[in-house]
């Protein structure tokens, strides 16, 4: 594993990029407490405050885990597992990106649900890809997982209540 200022700024570049890409959807969609409340769910919903405080944590801390494993030289099958690992996140990246203005944006309950869903499923592949090649930043993706899943079970009961 790569050590000392390159593996530290490596990581860096990719939370701010992460935490960038998340604030910018949080901004450029409407009001969020719009289509909660014709939605009439806002008993369901946390705080929308807390809700993106909590991504926008959330997608620093995957930042720092993609920055730890580009940041590592793993050889021959840890390679490509980093590698399968990579597009495994990319698409869970897009994907959980995605489901919030189609939610808040659109107001679409069932296409967001499928969104965050897949992503879920990328998200659980991409901690099976990098367990090995390095558990810190497995450790991170299988804990974001859980709030992707958490997403999924917020807008499924969205929809049954609906």
């Amino acid at each position: 594993m790569k050590s000392g200022k390159t593996f530290n700024h490596i990581s860096l570049i990719f939370a701010i990029l992460s935490a960038s890409v998340c604030l910018c959807i949080r901004l450029l969609t409407n009001s969020p407490y719009e289509m909660i409340h014709r939605l009439n769910c806002t008993d369901l919903f946390p705080p929308i405050w807390l809700f993106n405080a909590l991504s926008v944590i959330w997608s620093i801390l995957t930042g720092l885990a993609v920055g730890a494993v580009v940041g590592c030289r793993p050889r021959g099958n840890g390679e490509i597992q980093a590698y399968r690992g990579g597009l495994f996140f990319l698409a869970s990246f897009f994907l959980s990106a995605c489901w919030y203005p189609v939610f808040f944006g659109s107001g679409r309950v069932f296409v967001a649900l499928i969104l965050s869903f897949v992503a879920v499923i990328c998200s659980a592949l991409c901690v099976c890809s990098w367990v090995r090649v390095s558990p810190q930043a497995s450790l991170i993706i299988a804990a974001h997982t859980l709030w992707l899943a958490y997403t999924v079970f917020l807008l499924f009961r969205i929809l049954l209540q609906n």
